[in-house]
């Protein structure tokens, strides 16, 4: 299957090329589609985002593409029309949950594994303090002995006086 989607830090984006493939349309194509997006200046800034890479084909000239986040995406294929054009809307729609799914599986499991080290952290930690605890106890207890043989007074009784 086409891979629509792809994660970006915690969130799912996807690309002009991706979408083009997917509609089976020229990339410059959805380029135009989407610089022709009549959207708040705002939206675009947080959704759509110009890239470039270089392409070794072209003498490494830089080939601009677009970064798009879900809504980004969404916003564009909306204007999309056919009956093929219904499955591929469908196809992202699902691709961008799968992968939301995805991340947030991700994003739980890094904080149990930063959890369960923590833990072992912690564990480590009372397990070296009981050591030195048993060390010291020790050492502690022949000087407690010690002083506590100093502090008896002698007892003197009244027969011996």
């Amino acid at each position: 299957m086409l891979e629509l989607v792809f994660k970006s830090g915690n969130e799912a984006e996807t690309d002009s090329r991706r979408v083009a493939k997917a509609f089976g349309k020229l990339h410059k194509d959805v380029i135009r589609a989407i610089e022709n997006l009549e959207c708040p200046a705002d939206f675009a800034k947080r959704n759509i985002a110009l890239c470039y890479e270089i392409n070794e084909l072209a003498n490494g000239k830089p080939v601009k593409y677009y970064r798009l986040s879900e809504s980004g995406a969404m916003l564009l294929i909306m204007g999309f029309t056919g009956s093929e054009a219904v499955k591929v809307k469908l196809a992202f729609i699902e691709a961008f949950k799968e992968m939301r799914e995805q991340i947030a599986n991700y994003r739980e499991y890094c904080e149990l594994m930063a959890l369960r080290d923590a833990k072992f952290a912690e564990a480590s930690d009372c397990g070296r303090g009981l050591a030195h605890w048993a060390r010291e106890k020790t050492r502690l207890d022949a000087m407690i002995a010690r002083r506590e043989s100093l502090l008896q007074l002698p007892l003197v009784l009244e027969s011996e006086v």
